[in-house]
């Protein structure tokens, strides 16, 4: 059953994907439109719970960002991933975020992120974690940089935090660092 909703919700994304970017190849780049990011990392714990897990995990990280203003723009963000050594996983949702562009006239952008929603996990085994519904919090920095061909890339580093809001148990919550490189779709 998990495995079918995890499928279920990339192939959801990877559609959503191919289609839009299916819609910007029929018209040029309009800065004030809506565009997808996608990103994939490498994460691992920063000890600040009582049990201190030595724990990794690998991320994808689906995004949605509305231009508000010509440097800043506000996100919606999706996060998947899979922790290792300890076998578990951390699916969520990060509806409220936002992105600002230190130099945006350039091809080499330096930025800040940051975003809050909710999740949903089986690591609740850890200390850090009492149970199955939690809460998001990331915040970042880091850089895009637009090629001659009109490609983005990306590369953040994220503070990535989940726990449970002091709804259940106690609420040390897992943190995280993790380094995050991406492309504009």
């Amino acid at each position: 059953m998990r495995r079918g909703l995890a499928r279920f919700l990339l192939s959801a994304f990877a559609l959503g994907a191919c289609a839009l970017r299916l819609e910007a190849q029929d018209s040029p780049r309009d800065p004030r439109r809506s565009e997808w990011r996608l990103g994939g990392g490498f994460g691992w714990t920063i000890g600040t719970g009582p049990s201190d897990p030595d724990l990794q995990y690998v991320a994808l990280f689906p995004e949605l960002a509305w231009p508000v203003k010509p440097h800043v723009a506000y996100t919606v963000t999706g996060h998947f991933s899979r922790w290792f050594p300890r076998q578990g996983w951390v699916a969520g949702f990060l509806p409220v975020g936002g992105r600002l562009d230190v130099l945006r006239d350039r091809s080499t952008t330096p930025y800040v992120s940051a975003g809050v929603g909710v999740a949903w996990t089986n690591l609740t085994e850890l200390d850090e974690i009492d149970r199955r519904f939690n809460f998001l919090a990331q915040w970042g920095a880091g850089v895009r940089r637009q090629t001659p061909a009109g490609d983005e890339w990306f590369g953040e580093l994220r503070y990535f935090h989940v726990s449970n809001f002091g709804t259940a148990g106690n609420n040390w919550g897992l943190n995280t660092l993790i380094v995050v490189i991406g492309r504009r779709l």
